[in-house]
C-alpha cells in the first residue's frame, strides 16, 4: 500500500482575494492583510497555522497541525469576488495612505477545504490581479512592479466596491 494520497483536485481552484501592496526589495510585493506574509514572485505561498489558543498563555501548547487544518481557521483564503472585493475598502483595514490594495484571482492546491466564505488551502499563488487606479499617478507605477509576478495585472478605473467587481467580471475570465 503506497503511503501518497490521492489530491483533493486534479487542477488548482480558483478564486477572488484581495492582497495589501508593500515595497519589497525590488519593487511593490502583495502581502496578506492580516498577517506579515509577503507573497514572493514565483513561488508558491505555504500556508503554515499561525493560531495560538488561549492555554498557550498558561503554558499549554496546541498540538501543531499542517495548514489548513479541518477544525481550525488557517490556510490560504480565496472567496467569491464580492466577499474578496469588500476587503478592498473595507473600514477596520482600509488602506494606510503607505498602502494600496489589490484584488485578483488566487489559484489553491494542495489540501483545499472549503468553508463559509469559500475555501482555505495549503499553497496558493495570485493568477490575475487587478488594480484599482488612485489619484496620483501612484497605481501605474505599482501595476508594471506586480508584472514580476508574471501574471496579468490590470489597471482599472474604479471607486467602488461594485465598480470593481465589474471591471474584474469584464476583464478577467471567471473562476471556475
Amino acid at each position: 500500500m503506497s503511503d501518497l494520497a490521492a489530491p483533493d483536485y486534479a487542477e488548482p481552484l480558483e478564486a477572488w482575494r484581495t492582497w495589501r501592496v508593500v515595497s519589497g526589495p525590488d519593487g511593490p510585493r502583495l502581502s496578506s492583510l492580516f498577517f506579515e506574509e509577503v507573497w514572493k514572485p514565483n513561488a508558491a505561498v505555504e500556508a503554515r497555522c499561525n493560531r495560538r489558543s488561549w492555554l498557550d498563555r498558561f503554558g499549554r501548547f496546541r498540538q501543531a497541525h499542517a495548514a489548513p487544518g479541518e477544525h481550525c481557521e488557517c490556510g490560504v483564503y480565496g472567496a467569491r469576488i464580492e466577499q474578496a472585493a469588500a476587503y478592498l475598502w473595507h473600514p477596520r483595514i482600509a488602506p494606510r495612505r503607505a498602502h494600496l490594495h489589490v484584488l485578483g484571482r488566487v489559484r489553491l492546491w494542495g489540501d483545499v477545504v472549503e468553508c463559509e466564505r469559500g475555501y482555505r488551502a495549503a499553497l496558493a499563488y495570485p493568477a490575475e490581479l487587478i488594480v484599482p487606479a488612485l489619484p496620483g499617478g501612484r497605481s501605474g507605477e505599482i501595476a508594471d512592479g506586480l508584472g514580476r509576478y508574471g501574471v496579468p495585472v490590470r489597471l482599472v478605473e474604479c471607486r467602488t466596491r461594485e465598480e470593481i467587481v465589474q471591471a474584474a467580471r469584464d476583464t478577467l475570465r471567471p473562476a471556475a
